[in-house]
Protein backbone atom coordinates (compact mmCIF):
# COMPACT_ATOMS: atom_id res chain seq x y z
CA UNK A 1 0.00 0.00 0.00
CA UNK A 2 1.51 3.30 -1.11
CA UNK A 3 2.26 5.82 1.65
CA UNK A 4 1.12 9.44 1.61
CA UNK A 5 3.32 12.06 0.36
CA UNK A 6 5.62 13.90 2.43
CA UNK A 7 4.74 17.14 3.43
CA UNK A 8 6.80 20.49 3.89
CA UNK A 9 7.79 21.02 7.82
CA UNK A 10 5.00 23.53 9.43
CA UNK A 11 7.87 25.57 11.14
CA UNK A 12 8.31 29.20 9.25
CA UNK A 13 10.90 29.47 6.35
CA UNK A 14 11.66 25.49 6.98
CA UNK A 15 11.70 23.63 2.92
CA UNK A 16 12.47 20.14 4.39
CA UNK A 17 9.44 17.70 3.91
CA UNK A 18 8.55 15.11 6.31
CA UNK A 19 5.76 12.65 6.66
CA UNK A 20 5.31 14.48 10.42
CA UNK A 21 4.45 17.53 11.33
CA UNK A 22 7.88 19.21 11.86
CA UNK A 23 11.23 17.72 10.62
CA UNK A 24 13.60 16.22 12.65
CA UNK A 25 15.44 19.02 12.88
CA UNK A 26 12.51 21.39 14.17
CA UNK A 27 10.91 18.75 16.26
CA UNK A 28 12.34 19.07 19.44
CA UNK A 29 12.54 22.56 19.39
CA UNK A 30 8.50 22.53 18.82
CA UNK A 31 8.31 20.48 21.62
CA UNK A 32 10.18 22.34 24.19
CA UNK A 33 8.29 25.69 22.97
CA UNK A 34 5.07 23.63 23.56
CA UNK A 35 5.86 22.08 26.85
CA UNK A 36 7.17 25.54 28.11
CA UNK A 37 4.02 28.09 26.82
CA UNK A 38 1.44 26.06 25.94
CA UNK A 39 0.76 23.17 27.94
CA UNK A 40 -1.57 23.33 30.80
CA UNK A 41 -1.31 24.30 34.97
CA UNK A 42 0.54 21.62 36.01
CA UNK A 43 1.55 21.99 40.15
CA UNK A 44 4.39 19.33 39.41
CA UNK A 45 6.15 21.81 36.75
CA UNK A 46 6.05 24.78 39.56
CA UNK A 47 6.70 22.50 42.68
CA UNK A 48 9.23 20.75 42.76
CA UNK A 49 11.29 18.02 44.63
CA UNK A 50 12.43 20.37 46.72
CA UNK A 51 9.29 22.08 47.76
CA UNK A 52 7.41 18.48 48.45
CA UNK A 53 10.24 17.40 50.85
CA UNK A 54 9.85 20.72 52.41
CA UNK A 55 5.84 20.53 52.66
CA UNK A 56 6.05 16.96 53.63
CA UNK A 57 8.59 18.08 57.05
CA UNK A 58 6.70 20.89 57.85
CA UNK A 59 3.20 18.75 57.57
CA UNK A 60 5.39 16.22 59.90
CA UNK A 61 5.64 18.57 62.68
CA UNK A 62 2.43 19.65 62.58
CA UNK A 63 -0.21 17.83 61.27
CA UNK A 64 -2.80 20.03 62.77
CA UNK A 65 -3.45 23.37 61.32
CA UNK A 66 -5.78 26.10 62.62
CA UNK A 67 -7.83 27.78 60.42
CA UNK A 68 -10.10 31.18 60.51
CA UNK A 69 -9.17 34.44 62.58
CA UNK A 70 -9.65 32.76 66.01
CA UNK A 71 -8.53 29.42 64.88
CA UNK A 72 -11.15 27.35 65.78
CA UNK A 73 -11.16 25.24 63.22
CA UNK A 74 -9.02 22.21 62.91
CA UNK A 75 -7.85 20.26 59.24
CA UNK A 76 -5.80 17.27 58.70
CA UNK A 77 -3.28 18.08 55.95
CA UNK A 78 -2.86 15.95 53.33
CA UNK A 79 -1.03 15.29 50.10
CA UNK A 80 -3.46 15.33 47.65
CA UNK A 81 -6.10 17.88 49.10
CA UNK A 82 -4.44 20.63 51.04
CA UNK A 83 -6.64 20.13 54.17
CA UNK A 84 -9.69 18.09 55.12
CA UNK A 85 -11.74 19.25 58.30
CA UNK A 86 -11.89 17.01 61.30
CA UNK A 87 -15.04 15.89 62.82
Amino acid sequence: MPRKPKRSCRYPGCPNLTEGVYCEEHAKTMEQHYEKFQRGYSAGKRYGRAWTRIRHRYANKHPLHHEGRDGNQSVIQSEKISFRLLD
